[in-house]
């Protein structure tokens, strides 16, 4: 059985739901900036030795 009944139109809106947020996730890893400061905020150092 292919495609498991479902139309063509519903299979490719699943698979761009589905891969969508991963391509959007790599296209902006360039732009990334540096995370020390939320390393820091998690690891709870505050930069002034406490």
């Amino acid at each position: 059985m292919t495609g498991y009944g479902y139309p063509p139109r519903d299979r490719i809106a699943l698979l761009a739901a589905l891969a969508s947020p991963f391509l959007v996730a790599l296209a902006l890893v360039p732009f990334r900036t540096d995370l020390s400061n939320t390393n820091a905020a998690v690891a709870g150092d505050h930069g002034d030795g406490r």
